[in-house]
């Protein structure tokens, strides 16, 4: 359910004050098989405060699966947003565990009963909890107990925390059979956050996902994900007619919410590289930047029209020129116009002196002895300049693509029209430091003759189109790639590769609309 969790004193309760060198400050949870406590570790110089966890341990033969399950988390808290494990012990029955103390508040006092929330505030959930889940998932680990109570935002820095493992809690309950097999009849998790499999004591890690999405349905909905209703036949949660977004993440969280673990997202990195680029598409569907953006010269009469009007419109004033003006205003031309003469003439005299001595030293040359340089192997070879970092600012307001202030302004100029005539195109990628393309390839070539260290080069996609055609050939077929090769020129772009090179990228395009671009381009 979806309560927050209650604090209770120590000094009501009849637990011991004291263990070992931890003092009780409080009992933050107490269940049958597992109590909770808010500690001091008094041998520490500054006294600091922890959690501790004493879980019960019945049987000594458990205590092995214990220590490996507790190992596992002190390696998962390396990750900044995991709680480091600072220690562990077995005594009297017990296994206890000794946790870094996050101060803040869990998300279950956040995402409550009746309660929705935006989709700007899921997004963000979703993005902070998969980039932890990434970590977990490449150790080759399942959380198994994700749900609201599961993740702490701490008071200081307003960042999410992942804790409360699930491998370590169901133990307690847990027995060895005779064929030396550990089986519970607990279920590791929360019944209303657990995936369908978990339901049979299997977990992959594409449960986490499942369970990550039931999370986001119950902020969307403020409702219990196990007072929703599901389908009979697959025990699908139907949730789509309770929840206002955008088709980008509802579609997204579909996938996360699958039955079948195989047609999820396979990892936690898979789902945040797609919500990724989900985020990016959302951010230029929203449009935050093009209210504030003139379109082309040709459509200025579209955007006129759709401007307010005013009340009262201030009289034209016209400017009279004083007689005793005028004179010097006459004068003053023609003056401008004999130097402009004598600067012309100057020039061409001194074009045709040049032509002279440069036909004096190919008269001369020959005469030279012959004589060869030694050639120069340049990592880069004469490869674009990159661009500083302090040149370059955001195309998108989280700062994931930048560019070169002149192209950043410019395509959302372009953009901003081809909205205009119903086409939506959104950003890939712009500026990449010379590292990062060393990183995609190792081609010597199209490392020399890459654009995107330069911050002028783009890489754009159909808003409207799958996204199979992105980065693509099948790009040429977009509406996009269509309305870009009529109309990007006007906005300065043209295209980086285009048909008839060794690479043709028809997604690939760069500013040249500057006299700085152009000139380096030329």
């Amino acid at each position: 359910m979806l309560i927050p969790v209650q604090r209770r004193s120590a000094r009501g309760m009849t637990q011991a004050t004291r263990i070992q060198h931890y003092d009780v400050v409080e009992v933050l949870s107490q269940h049958p098989l597992e109590t909770v406590y808010l500690v001091n570790d008094s041998q520490a110089t500054h006294r600091p405060q922890c959690v501790l966890y004493a879980f019960v341990c019945p049987h000594t033969n458990l205590i092995k699966h214990f220590e490996r399950a507790t190992r596992e988390l002190r390696q998962l808290g390396q990750h900044a947003q995991i709680p480091q494990v600072l220690a562990f012990w077995h005594e009297s029955g017990k296994f206890y565990v000794v946790r870094e103390w996050v101060e803040g508040h869990r998300l279950s006092e956040e995402i409550t009963l009746n309660k929705r929330l935006s989709e700007s505030y899921v997004v963000r959930l979703l993005q902070d909890t998969l980039e932890t889940l990434t970590f977990v998932h490449k150790h080759r680990h399942a959380h198994q107990n994700l749900q609201p109570s599961s993740l702490i935002r701490q008071k200081s820095t307003g960042r999410l925390f992942l804790l409360d493992f699930g491998a370590i809690r169901h133990l307690s309950a847990s027995k060895i059979s005779p064929e030396g097999q550990l089986t519970s009849p607990l279920v590791a998790g929360n019944p209303d956050y657990i995936a369908p499999e978990q339901q049979y004591g299997e977990s992959v890690l594409a449960s986490d996902l499942y369970s990550l999405g039931l999370v986001a349905i119950a902020a969307l909905t403020g409702q219990s994900p196990g007072n929703l209703p599901r389908d009979p036949v697959t025990a699908q949660v139907q949730w789509r007619d309770l929840v206002t977004a955008s088709q980008s993440l509802t579609t997204f969280l579909e996938r996360l919410l699958q039955p079948e673990p195989s047609d999820r997202f396979p990892t936690a990195k898979a789902a945040w590289e797609a919500l990724g680029v989900m985020h990016t598409k959302l951010l230029v569907a929203n449009d935050s930047k093009m209210a504030t953006v003139p379109v082309a010269p040709g459509r200025q009469h579209q955007a006129r029209a759709n401007l307010p009007t005013r009340a009262t419109t201030p009289p034209t004033r016209s400017i009279a020129i004083p007689p005793r003006y005028l004179r010097r205003l006459f004068i003053g031309s023609l003056l401008g116009l004999l130097t402009l003469g004598i600067s012309v003439k100057s020039f061409q005299w001194g074009s045709y002196q040049i032509f002279l001595m440069q036909q004096k030293v190919q008269d001369w040359r020959p005469s030279l002895p012959s004589f060869s340089l030694p050639s120069l192997s340049l990592p880069w070879g004469q490869g674009y300049p990159e661009a500083s970092a302090k040149d370059l600012t955001n195309l998108l307001e989280d700062g994931s693509i930048q560019l070169q202030p002149s192209a950043a302004k410019a395509f959302w100029q372009m953009t901003s029209a081809a909205k205009a005539d119903g086409v939506r195109l959104y950003p890939l990628s712009g500026y990449l430091s010379r590292q990062a393309l060393k990183q995609r390839s190792s081609d010597a070539d199209w490392l020399r003759d890459s654009d995107y260290p330069t911050g002028y080069a783009v890489d754009i996609a159909d808003l409207d189109a799958a996204e199979a055609t992105d980065r693509q050939p099948s790009f040429e077929q977009t509406r996009a790639f269509q309305w870009l090769q009529k109309n990007a020129a006007s906005y300065g772009f043209e295209l980086s590769f285009p048909p008839g090179n060794e690479t043709h990228e028809p997604w690939h395009w760069r500013y040249i609309g500057d006299e700085e671009s152009a000139k380096l381009f030329k």
